[in-house]
């Protein structure tokens, strides 16, 4: 098969898994283990990526062979080369569809604000900065306010660009599901938000990624997700959160 998928286990690669599921394209998936006491991409990840993260995508039918490590662009790319349009789905959106503009303001929004804010989070929660410090509250916030802005597009729309599922909901389930395990989030508050991730849950191509990529872990779609204790360099932060 042309296409070559290094996927890190409980990470953002999972994005690309679930695309190529929904677009039925033959690729062939390689799967690796977070270290259990780092967290961290294994060695063996690192020898085949040089920034040691995952997605890393290879196309090898074209030549020079193509090679991304970032998930938006291994998304754009594979939409862009191959048919976002088979199997019945619409997965991108063109200038002439009326859906184009809010189509891409959340496909940029996953990595650009979502994944961005959840991520200082982590780290700030990794660092052991105390969870009532003025920076920690102010990021917590802003936050609270990117959640309920979701909520209410969600009220108003079955899918981020409009009535049918596209890729900019690929791009943000794994922030609001997946990463929880990592950062806690309680989505209790928000009700569509929930709705719209047991909706991502019942698509056979995303039980099928979570499947293949994550050994069949249950998707993270309760308003308060189980916690990855089982790696121990998370377990300290998370048993305090």
């Amino acid at each position: 098969m042309a296409l070559e998928l290094y996927h890190l286990h409980l990470s953002q690669s999972e994005r690309v898994v679930w695309l190529l599921e929904e677009m039925q394209i033959p690729y062939n998936l390689h799967v690796f283990k977070r270290d259990p006491k780092t967290g961290l991409a294994p060695d063996d990840l690192k020898a085949i990526n040089p920034a040691g993260t995952a997605p890393y995508f290879r196309d090898t039918s074209v030549s020079p062979e193509v090679a991304i490590s970032e998930s938006g662009a291994t998304v754009s790319y594979i939409l862009s080369v191959y048919s976002a349009g088979s199997n019945g789905t619409r997965l991108v959106r063109t200038p002439e569809d009326p859906d184009f503009a809010t189509y891409l303001e959340w496909f940029h929004y996953a990595n650009g604000s979502l994944h961005a804010s959840i991520s200082r989070l982590m780290y700030f929660q990794f660092s052991g900065m105390p969870s009532d410090s003025p920076m920690v509250q102010r990021l917590r916030g802003k936050l609270a306010g990117q959640l309920k802005m979701i909520d209410d597009h969600l009220g108003k729309n079955q899918w981020f660009a409009g009535k049918d599922l596209s890729a900019a909901d690929c791009m943000i389930m794994f922030s609001l599901s997946t990463m929880r395990g990592i950062y806690p989030i309680d989505l209790g508050p928000y009700a569509n938000i929930l709705r719209w991730l047991r909706d991502v849950a019942a698509r056979p191509a995303y039980r099928k990624a979570i499947e293949k990529g994550d050994e069949g872990m249950d998707p993270l779609i309760e308003p308060n997700a189980r916690r990855f204790t089982e790696i121990e360099a998370f377990r300290g932060a998370l048993e305090k959160a």
